[in-house]
């Protein structure tokens, strides 16, 4: 029971502030924040053992958010368009369009 006592006081320090009448989305951010302080407890265990130093849980939460809203996609995922561009391209090529019956 301490465990359990200790992860749900980490979760409710630094909490993720959202505000919905949606319950599912009060789930997800609890899911989420959940699993950063589980990680961050695994974390500081590993640099215990390694003797290294460690970074605070809202470092933690705020570069696992800053890493998932602020950056690009690594992968271009082509548009689906008739008209092909030239040049070299970055995606997936997609075989051309089957042309025929198109049900209602």
């Amino acid at each position: 029971m301490g465990g359990i006592d200790k992860n749900h006081m980490l979760i409710h320090l630094y909490k993720t502030a959202m505000k919905s009448k949606r319950w599912y989305m009060r789930l997800f951010t609890y899911i989420v924040d959940l699993c950063i302080t589980n990680a961050w407890v695994q974390y500081c265990q590993d640099c215990k053992t390694l003797n290294e130093n460690r970074m605070s849980l809202k470092d933690i939460q705020v570069e696992v958010f800053y890493s998932a809203c602020c950056k690009k996609p690594t992968v271009l995922w082509p548009l689906r368009s008739s008209v092909a561009s030239p040049g070299p391209s970055n995606s997936v090529d997609l075989p051309p369009a089957i042309q025929g019956h198109r049900s209602h």
